[in-house]
């Protein structure tokens, strides 16, 4: 054989062991992947829900709460040991994450941070034996307890206008003759009244009638209305002195929330009182956000009504430019539904302008006029008590405030466009 022929015939050693090394790779098992401890999935899993308009939760804004859960986790579970976890072992661990969470929320929270810790749970249980009160039966509070209602909850009813608890006696709620007697009846009572003064009288008395601070002790007690920072100090100092319990939960939404549960509640005061109140803040929206101490909660809601104030102000604006101008205000409502102003206050408050021309309910009170423009004066106020100058608030204001004047206070917010026109 030649020396080409040689080099060129196949080695059989090599042959013979390139087949177990291929056979062996193909036949190599890929490594299962490793179980996630069920307690670390089940602790996330059931955490509070982020604020709807949040991003979805991932590892970079977690709140501290499920980061300090997860990093325990891994400590005592590292993941290349971990394929399973007993019921036992499981129903073991998950109570001491629960511990863990509790004890890593702050007793007064910053509302900047970790808030998915302050929400109240998606998951509701069934109501206790607590006797609950309820002042105030307008627009917002008949639609609240219409829920508290439907959910099973026992409430005790009053309303400075007596007429307007017959539905909700109907319903199965029981009607009281004053404030006191409501108070003195329930475990907690919740109070929804217009202004500053009408949560006064109903705390402190008037005309003759005894307030709820009368009776208060051993109560709790839940202001639910909108007023300023000072009239919730000394409710709040006045309560908690006759040996009860106050809370702010001051309500975001309006008429169509407060039918379909979709009201936010902001909370501040007496941490006890938010938890006994878990229940029904979940019967009545769908989300309650604890803020920490007595104020907080007043001058977050002010602010916030102070924003939506103004876009409608603007919006009101605009609205009546473009009709001056000849431009089709359906056009512009179509525009600005594609454009990042997009949002449900700009769809509903401009569909009633377009409408308002035409229908005589178009501004059928969803959140009056009169109380933005109460909202509005207590955000300038609150500006003043801290130098802060509020030029635009200030002039929709004055927008709100000739509304008012020519007869538009009861009617929705959004009427204030009538008063664009000269």
């Amino acid at each position: 054989m030649s020396k080409d022929e040689q080099q060129l015939e196949p080695k059989p050693a090599a042959k013979q062991n390139s087949k177990p090394h291929i056979h062996a790779t193909l036949n190599k098992k890929k490594p299962e992947p490793q179980a996630r401890p069920i307690a670390l999935e089940r602790a996330k899993r059931e955490a509070p829900r982020r604020i709807p308009g949040h991003r979805t939760s991932t590892s970079s804004d977690e709140g501290p709460a499920i980061k300090k859960v997860k990093k325990e986790v891994k400590q005592e579970f590292p993941m290349s040991n971990v394929t399973t976890l007993s019921p036992e072992h499981e129903s073991t661990d998950m109570t001491l994450l629960k511990d863990r969470l509790s004890e890593s929320t702050p007793e007064t929270p910053p509302p900047s941070t970790g808030l998915p810790a302050y929400v109240v749970p998606d998951e509701v249980g069934i109501p206790g034996t607590m006797r609950f009160g309820f002042l105030g039966l307008g627009i917002m509070g008949g639609n609240m307890v219409k829920n508290l209602l439907r959910s099973g909850h026992k409430v005790t009813v009053w309303n400075r206008t007596h007429s307007k608890c017959e539905a909700a006696v109907a319903s199965g709620a029981v009607q009281k003759d004053s404030p006191a007697d409501v108070i003195a009846a329930c475990d907690i009572t919740f109070a929804c009244v217009s202004d500053s003064q009408a949560i006064r009288d109903v705390v402190f008395g008037s005309n003759g009638d005894n307030g709820i601070v009368s009776n208060v002790t051993g109560k709790g007690f839940v202001n639910m209305s909108v007023v300023d920072t000072d009239t919730s100090l000394d409710i709040s100092e006045a309560i908690t002195a006759k040996g009860g319990r106050f809370l702010e939960a001051v309500v975001t939404g309006s008429r169509v929330q407060a039918e379909q549960k979709q009201l936010i509640f902001l909370a501040s005061g007496d941490r006890t009182l938010f938890a006994d109140c878990e229940f029904c803040f979940r019967a009545m929206g769908k989300r309650s956000i604890y803020l920490g101490d007595v104020g907080n909660a007043t001058r977050m809601n002010i602010v916030i009504d102070m924003i939506m104030g103004t876009m409608i102000a603007g919006l009101s604006e605009g609205m009546a430019l473009a009709e001056k101008c000849g431009v089709n205000q359906n056009d512009v409502l179509e525009i600005l539904e594609m454009s990042s102003m997009n949002c449900s206050l700009i769809r509903q408050k401009g569909k009633s302008i377009v409408e308002g021309a035409d229908q005589e309910d178009a501004f059928q009170p969803h959140f009056p006029l009169k109380h933005q423009q109460k909202d509005l004066r207590l955000a300038i106020a609150m500006g003043d008590q801290v130098d802060q100058p509020l030029p635009v608030t200030a002039a929709s204001n004055e927008l709100f405030k000739r509304a008012r004047s020519l007869g538009y206070g009861d009617q929705d917010m959004a009427a204030v466009y009538k008063a664009t026109f000269l």
